[in-house]
């Protein structure tokens, strides 16, 4: 089947409307109206930082870890160590801290839900480094007063 020369190019500008309107169509169905989603989580993320406090959960595992890798025999030191130093850097993710209702009166639902969503992303981010702090300080400390007790045991 021949087509005219006129038929053949009205089918290419057609061709080439689609080519172009297919994906801005497209772009516009993947705009969905979220409720305010977007905005509250990036409002909870600006405003989750977490808790400083965890450095003193970083120091207490840390110590802990340290010992333990330090002072058991090696074979059961070394993998005990590691994992409870790796525990006390996760434990923060176990326990997601909620944000401040009052803030919240008011708002859509899907906002809160992505306030609170954003909030705790941010707010265990920061829990886990303050607490991976605290256990590298512990570690440090820990493992320098070990050494130190084991060359002062050696010299006696």
């Amino acid at each position: 089947m021949k087509m005219s020369r006129p038929t053949s190019k009205a089918l290419c500008v057609m061709l080439t409307l689609l080519c172009v309107a297919v994906p801005l169509m497209a772009q516009q169905a993947e705009k969905p109206s979220d409720g305010g989603y977007v905005q509250g989580k990036a409002d909870g993320e600006r405003d989750g930082r977490g808790s400083p406090l965890w450095i003193l959960a970083g120091l207490a595992g840390g110590a802990i870890s340290c010992l333990v890798f330090g002072l058991a025999p090696m074979i059961v030191g070394i993998p005990c160590g590691v994992a409870g130093a790796a525990a006390t850097v996760a434990a923060p993710y176990s326990l997601s801290p909620a944000p401040s209702p009052s803030g919240l009166v008011g708002k859509s639902a899907e906002y809160v839900r992505g306030y609170t969503d954003g909030f705790k992303s941010k707010s265990n981010s920061g829990n886990a480094l303050y607490s991976g702090i605290g256990c590298g300080v512990a570690w440090v400390v820990v493992g320098c007063l070990e050494v130190l007790l084991v060359l002062s045991w050696m010299s006696s």
